[in-house]
């Protein structure tokens, strides 16, 4: 397969131009996998891959030492520039990461045990926060790291023993740097990743495609990477189908808007034809209004005048004028025009301007008031006859009822009983003679008892004026002897 071809004489600064490459960083459809971003444990932090396979199936980016098999460092590790920027590089990462210790250039120079392993735990914390829970050792767990985050230089227990000295720290700066480095790509893959349009999620997707692929061709693992590119290909397909679904629903949509746009150009050719008869219309109504207008300023009537006549006549029918009409209440609803006196007082000749608010609206108010007030009493008296009328219907209606069954009754005696009905009518007639005659006798001597009571009213009341006489001259025959008493009392 000619189309496989090594990674040649990149350098690591380009290798690592870009963000983490490592398969598995974010999944098909586009949700963050478990990655450095998302504090995963130390072991599986260190269990990522690089985007290239194992190591003896692609050419090495780098020089070998002939003889020891190892690699040698392309960087210019030994310059003083170079570890300067190193050393800045770290001190920028953690101070806005918030380390808890002094940091400066002066102890990235050459610096202490503890100085390095405080920087190391404090990266190691960002890749996995239990790292520094329980006791780390450094010489052990720092080559394995670098190990499995495929550092691409050796980093030797014996090295980390004495990490300030001259031949051991540059070094040991480059692989900090390093490290730092790939934090910094990792966050600013994850903040990418979550602010991602559409646009750059795709690319993002397309990206790790290429990424697995050619993860597994350089792996030389052609069936994988057979199948990712089928997959793929599968995806594109499946889009290429949507896309022309697509094309052809706005193709039917174009052409439906396009319809509805030429119905709408006739119906606004439509409008603009009514408007233009409408305008000429509208010019000849003008025309006709100046030529009256013309008209009237000719006529010796004024329209006042003509509106006042009109005002009047009505005034009259609804019997509001004059003052003493029916309705008028006394107030003058009458407007008075006298030209020459208003064009004297005015210096115009205008109708005079009644005062509405003050005498007119307020007997007009008054009026409708009064008439409202009637109109009122009118509908409750007439509410009140509407519910007699129902009640005497109801009750003559019961009545008729009544009748009827009484006739019906009558009518059905009268045929059972039509002898004895006769003898009883006939001895009811004899009996309401008697009746009559009996009345006639106790009238009579219901006369007569008047009579004898009248006159024995007539002679208690004569006795009573006799008594009181009579108890009046007592008293004055009883008040002289009490007189007489008092006086012969005062004499002895």
């Amino acid at each position: 397969m000619d189309r496989r071809k090594t990674l040649g004489a990149l350098s690591p600064g380009s290798l690592n131009a870009r963000a983490s490459l490592a398969p598995g960083r974010y999944a098909k459809d586009g949700a963050k996998a478990a990655g450095w971003g998302g504090k995963v444990p130390l072991d599986k932090a260190m269990g990522r891959l690089s985007l290239a396979g194992p190591v003896q199936r692609r050419s090495s980016a780098y020089t070998t030492v002939k003889g020891s098999g190892l690699k040698s460092d392309p960087r210019p590790i030994s310059d003083k520039q170079f570890q300067a920027n190193c050393a800045r590089t770290i001190i920028t990462y953690l101070a806005t990461h918030n380390y808890e210790y002094q940091i400066n250039p002066k102890v990235l120079t050459s610096p202490t045990t503890k100085d390095f392993n405080n920087v190391m735990l404090f990266l190691l914390r960002q890749l996995d926060p239990t790292a520094a829970k329980g006791p780390v050792k450094m010489e052990e767990e720092v080559p394995a790291l670098y190990k499995r985050l495929r550092y691409p230089f050796q980093i030797s227990k014996s090295n980390l023993t004495a990490v300030g000295s001259p031949h051991t720290w540059p070094s040991i700066l480059a692989a900090l740097t390093w490290l730092v480095e790939l934090l910094n790509y990792q966050e600013q893959a994850d903040h990418a990743q979550h602010e991602s349009s559409p646009e750059s999620a795709a690319e993002a997707d397309f990206f790790d495609y290429v990424a697995t692929s050619y993860r597994h061709f350089m792996s030389g693992d052609d069936a994988l990477c057979e199948e990712v590119d089928g997959t793929k290909a599968a995806e594109f397909e499946d889009r290429a189908a949507a896309t022309r679904l697509d094309r052809e629903k706005f193709g039917k949509l174009i052409a439906s808007l396009e319809s509805h746009r030429a119905s709408l150009e006739r119906k606004a050719a439509e409008r603009r034809s009514d408007v233009a008869a409408q305008t000429a219309e509208l010019s000849g109504v003008e025309r006709e209004c100046d030529q009256l207008r013309a008209r009237l300023a000719t006529q010796t009537v004024q329209p006042a005048d003509a509106a006042l006549a009109d005002y009047h006549a009505r005034g009259a029918a609804l019997q509001l004028v004059p003052a003493a009409a029916k309705r008028g209440g006394g107030a003058a609803f009458e407007i008075a025009l006298d030209r020459a006196a208003v064009l004297a007082a005015t210096g115009h000749a205008a109708v005079p301007n009644p005062d509405w608010k003050g005498s007119l609206r307020p007997a007009l108010c008054a009026l409708r008031d009064r008439y409202a007030a009637r109109a009122r009493e009118l509908a409750a008296e007439r509410l009140a006859l509407s519910e007699r009328a129902e009640a005497a219907a109801d009750a003559a209606a019961e009545r008729e009822e009544e009748v009827a069954t009484l006739r019906a009754e009558v009518a059905q005696l009268r045929g059972r009983h039509g002898a004895a009905v006769a003898r009883s009518e006939e001895a009811a007639r004899e009996a309401q003679a008697r009746l009559e005659e009996a009345t006639r006798a106790a009238e009579a001597s219901n006369a007569g008892l008047h009579r004898d009571l009248a006159a024995a009213l007539e002679l208690v009341l004569h006795h009573k004026l006799r008594v009181q006489e009579r108890l009046a001259w007592a008293r004055t025959r009883a008040g002289k002897a009490r007189d007489e008493v008092v006086a012969l009392c005062a004499a002895h």
